[in-house]
């Protein structure tokens, strides 16, 4: 089994631990983990690559955070919850690219079919990352911060039995 494999199979056993504790015991952990996926957001606002993309980021709330009990979550909205050409995609074209493709002639505005430029070809753009490297800057410290709020839920069921 692989160390990958394994810690996943570790963590899948905490978190089981973990859901049958008393609220007031995980209150701590679950907090920390919110936490830690916050502070990758605004640390993926700060590395946007320019204004408009951080306004979007910090306004729209771009980057979505979903806790379900001890698992957090983070990444950008997808298409399924968002209309294609909603500024809120955007992001994830910034952060990964996009391949060149050809633009259609024809586009819609609010329902309304209207004719945009004569078509041609778009280059592409090159990927330009800010939420992984504000994810793996943060890595050590979130880890440390939730493993601490595990240690201490830990101990106090110890303590309660």
């Amino acid at each position: 089994m692989s160390a990958k494999a394994h810690n996943r199979r570790q963590a899948a056993k905490l978190r089981r631990l973990l859901q049958r504790a008393p609220e007031e015991i995980t209150k701590e952990v679950k907090e920390a983990l919110v936490e830690a996926a916050q502070t990758v957001q605004a640390d993926a606002i700060k590395r946007a690559p320019y204004p408009e993309l951080k306004r979007a980021l910090a306004d729209k709330q771009a980057i979505g955070i979903q806790s379900n009990g001890f698992k957090v979550v983070m990444g950008f909205r997808t298409k399924s919850q968002l209309k294609r050409n909603d500024v809120d995609y955007e992001p994830a074209w910034v952060e990964y690219g996009t391949k060149p493709h050809s633009l259609k002639r024809r586009s819609f505005v609010k329902g309304k079919q209207i004719r945009v430029g004569s078509g041609g070809q778009h280059p592409g753009t090159p990927a330009r990352p800010f939420m992984t490297p504000a994810a793996e800057i943060n890595r050590k410290e979130n880890r440390r911060r939730v493993g601490d709020a595990v240690n201490k839920a830990v101990k106090r069921m110890v303590r309660n039995g």
